[in-house]
């Protein structure tokens, strides 16, 4: 007769964020990149958690990492921060949230395309 030997997986410290009556939402950590996903109450110990089972979690948020950014050009910046009147590194030394300005509006032009990609990822 053969006797199994059980291997045992790493514990990983985890937090539950909420839960229901059947299922917990819990946070880790992945190489200091922090994770979600949602477990059968039934599965969630104390303090510490299998590995194993989180990587079977049902994951919990848009995969951000997986959205293609959209980069806009040097002179496309060069333009919006010239129309800010950002002509200098003293302008922009004093002027921190025109530069800020600036950024938001050249990403808000890619607003649309997170909210899309968000949907088509909705779970």
């Amino acid at each position: 007769m053969v006797e199994e030997t059980k291997t045992k997986t790493k514990q990983v410290p985890y937090r539950v964020v909420s839960q229901t009556d059947k299922s917990a939402l819990v946070e880790w950590f992945v190489k200091g990149a922090v994770k979600r996903g949602t477990l059968p109450i039934e599965k969630v110990p104390g303090d510490k958690i299998d590995q194993e089972l989180l990587d079977a979690a049902i994951p919990y948020g848009v995969p951000w990492a997986e959205m293609p950014i959209k980069q806009f050009t040097g002179d496309q910046f060069q333009d919006a921060m010239y129309k800010a009147d950002l002509w200098t590194q003293e302008q922009v030394c004093l002027n921190a949230q025109k530069v800020i300005g600036v950024l938001i509006t050249l990403y808000r032009v890619h607003l649309a395309s997170m909210v899309e990609f968000a949907a088509s990822r909705k779970q």
